[in-house]
């Protein structure tokens, strides 16, 4: 690998993972803030996570648009930047000192930092990382994603550490992280990204950014894309959010079950780093199509054969719902590297970062605000875990197959015809 390939490397690598460790580690200490620091309950807390989701259903396009208008510029990647830098002084001084005399205020301070700053922030900086590495040619997006797991990974056992010792501590990390992120993006030469931009930039002068924002939402490719993109990445958030609680009811001591599941996403994210370096390969020779079909199959597979658990001896239950949950290390960075490579396949570059944010950031979003307490409710009723987990396997299943006929084919998309696309 030239020398300027390794530099670009370590850079994009150092972005993605430097935003990870201080995503990890303010997420982690503001639900401990929640519930031990501020001591909210329940009901308080749902509020407070449906108005980081409301925010970031709205900001998530409006990144991805402004990303799309700034091409390479790294403008919108430093406000960013600035605001993981703030973490400490927002969490963990402003949100604490508001929290004591007005909810209200608490709320709406929570919702516009995780929504813009951390929910938006993750697909812009991903998209952004993702684009760069496929204008420069070096090397695959998955191999440079890899350091993602791995930072989130790193920040959850350092914040179980830094919890039992100084929990503000954790708030630090992110802020330090933050800080990191700007010295490594201020290392970051733009100028080698701009030659693939030229066309794009001539286009412009034809065209508002208004217009294609048009053009984008009146291409009814990018709804069927969209509405596929809606159905697994929700599937795949609606799962993750009550498998803790179902996985703990397997032992005699649910604290042990929370921990054992909290080790198995441990190893789970390692897997998914692992993955990540080999199935660009994959994915170049199945096609973007086909990976993101196959990633619905295994997902609808993994949720259905988890729904079995109960009928499995008592014995081999643990065994069972644990080693199906490590499928996920196969089934997330397949879905996300597909997407992006089924993005560049069927869409003008520019769109990358709006058409990820709003397939992947809004679905998310919708799911939170609308589903999950539905979801939440049905685990109560006579379906439980087993049958709330089957019906929605069937639905990924059912989704997945119609996928086959109405996901697009591979269309010959470059450079050379983008004129001609936005013509059209």
């Amino acid at each position: 690998m030239p020398t300027r390939a390794v530099r670009y490397y370590l850079t994009l690598s150092a972005l993605i993972l430097l935003f990870s460790i201080s995503l990890g580690s303010s997420f982690i200490m503001f639900q401990s803030l929640l519930r031990i620091g501020i001591q909210l309950d329940t009901a308080q807390i749902s509020i407070i996570y449906i108005a980081i989701a409301f925010i970031a259903l709205f900001c998530a396009p409006v990144f991805g648009v402004w990303q799309g208008m700034l091409g390479t510029s790294r403008k919108l990647l430093a406000i960013i930047g600035i605001g993981l830098v703030l973490t400490t002084s927002i969490l963990g001084v402003l949100f604490v000192v508001v929290a004591k005399f007005s909810f209200v205020l608490a709320v709406a301070i929570a919702g516009l930092y995780f929504g813009t700053i951390i929910q938006s922030g993750v697909g812009t900086v991903e998209s952004y990382c993702e684009q760069a590495t496929r204008r420069l040619g070096y090397f695959e997006y998955g191999q440079v994603r890899l350091w993602a797991p791995l930072g989130v990974s790193t920040a959850t056992v350092m914040s179980g550490f830094w919890l039992t010792v100084n929990p503000y501590i954790c708030f630090w990390v992110s802020s330090v992280s933050g800080f990191l992120f700007l010295l490594a993006l201020m290392t970051l030469d733009t100028t080698p990204l701009e030659r693939v931009e030229e066309t794009s930039a001539a286009l412009l002068k034809k065209k508002s950014p208004l217009e294609y924002i048009r053009a984008l939402v009146g291409n009814f490719k990018f709804w069927r894309l969209a509405s596929y993109l809606f159905i697994v990445s929700s599937g795949s958030m609606l799962f993750d959010q009550q498998y803790p609680i179902f996985f703990s009811k397997l032992f005699e001591v649910p604290e042990v079950g929370m921990k054992t599941a909290g080790a198995i996403l441990f190893v789970q994210m390692l897997m998914e780093a692992a993955c990540s370096i080999f199935l660009p390969f994959i994915i170049n020779k199945t096609g973007a199509r086909n990976g993101l079909l196959i990633a619905g199959a295994i997902m609808g597979i993994r949720i259905l054969t988890i729904s079995l658990t109960a009928y499995i001896p008592a014995s081999y239950q643990i065994y069972w719902a644990g080693g199906l949950k490590l499928l996920q290390a196969i089934e997330i960075p397949l879905l996300i590297l597909s997407t992006f490579k089924y993005i560049a396949q069927h869409f003008e570059e520019r769109f990358t970062a709006t058409v990820f944010l709003i397939g992947f950031q809004c679905s998310q979003q919708v799911s939170t605000i609308f589903l999950s307490s539905l979801i939440g409710l049905s685990y109560k009723t006579s379906l439980g875990y087993t049958g709330t987990y089957a019906l929605m396997a069937l639905v990924i299943l059912a989704l997945t197959f119609l996928a086959i006929f109405t996901l697009p084919r591979r269309t010959s998309y470059s450079q050379d015809n983008v004129e001609a696309i936005a013509a059209s």
